[in-house]
């Protein structure tokens, strides 16, 4: 109907989420992404090797990793077997340094087995791992000046490229972890934030 459209038009630009949208007009974030695509460029959504449009929206939320069903994991605390349990899959996670003074410092990453594997080379980096002994010195001289470290792993509502929806699941592909890895550490460096990642 082009009045519901019209109305989700007019709220996408006052900077309602797609999420928020989805609730509101009850359909799926992948049918409001798709409609809002089809009313900004039309029906021709294809992008082909000659040119043409991706429209790329993310939602997403930061959701704390935890060592047991109700305790944040504190590092540098060894990996707990409810941890290796839970996490033992594809992520994109973010460390966040609270300094003492307020000021915040990230860094993220993304990994194919989260835990034990990639939080192991945080905890115990090998001696090629250069990385994994900047930040795990970082972390150590933080918390020494009294820091708060913070680690969390990203949620996804939903991530949608043109008609493509993408899911948590789709995180097990390298090279959309990737993708949204580099999309997330281009917006933190543009907003002025301090990003550890090189």
């Amino acid at each position: 109907m082009p009045e519901e459209e019209n109305l989700l038009l007019e709220k996408y630009h006052k900077g309602a989420s797609l999420i928020q949208l989805s609730q509101e007009f009850k359909r799926q974030p992948s049918a409001i992404s798709g409609r809002l695509f089809k009313m900004k460029f039309g029906d021709n959504n294809c992008v082909n090797l000659q040119g043409g449009t991706i429209e790329f929206r993310v939602a997403f939320e930061w959701e704390v990793v935890l060592a047991s069903e109700t305790t944040e994991y504190k590092f540098p605390t060894p990996i707990t077997s409810f941890m290796k349990q839970k996490y033992r899959k594809p992520v994109i996670y973010r460390w966040t340094i609270e300094h003492f003074d307020g000021e915040r410092s990230f860094y993220i990453g993304e990994a194919v087995k989260f835990c034990p594997d990639r939080l192991n080379g945080y905890l115990a980096p090998g001696p090629t791992q250069q990385t994994n002994l900047r930040l795990n010195r970082l972390f150590h001289e933080g918390i020494e000046n009294g820091a708060c470290l913070k680690l969390e792993i990203l949620k996804l509502p939903g991530a949608f490229v043109n008609d493509l929806d993408l899911h948590e699941k789709d995180l097990a592909r390298q090279d959309i972890r990737r993708l949204i890895e580099k999309l997330l550490t281009a917006l933190y460096r543009h907003q002025g934030l301090d990003l550890l990642n090189l």
